[in-house]
């Protein structure tokens, strides 16, 4: 991040996004592992946010998290319903807590565009981001 060239010439506002975990945690990548939110799991998050903050500390610049996602859908979506619940309330209460605003990377598997409805499988899952 140090070698970031921030442009000067903006239309007077300019905000930092940060990706991680956009395809979801992992159960076996150790960059990103989350298997039943240990306390080594939570740290891995905790970490990444505090370097967030201490960016935006730095430069003054406001910072959001544009992409993360519950669970692994892009790889089989091999996470559970409660397992996501999980994940997504930690990840939800930490970037809250830490006062930075998210977008979550998935909204295809809460609602069903087509059929206008929600995905009623995966409402606890959404209840927890959106409570």
């Amino acid at each position: 991040m140090s070698e970031l060239k921030i442009p000067s010439a903006h239309n007077g506002y300019l905000m930092a996004e940060w990706h991680f975990y956009a395809s979801g945690p992992d159960k076996i990548n150790e960059k990103k592992l989350w298997t039943t939110g240990t306390d080594a799991e939570k740290k891995l998050i905790t970490d990444k946010i505090q370097t967030a903050l201490a960016w935006q500390q730095q430069t003054g610049i406001p910072t959001w998290v544009g992409a993360w996602m519950p669970g692994n859908y892009n790889k089989g979506n091999t996470y559970s319903v409660e397992e996501q619940t999980v994940f997504a309330g930690f990840m939800t209460k930490a970037l809250s807590d830490a006062g930075i605003p998210f977008a979550v990377n998935a909204d295809t598997k809460y609602y069903n565009a087509a059929e206008n409805t929600w995905i009623s499988s995966m409402q606890p899952v959404f209840k927890t981001i959106f409570q």
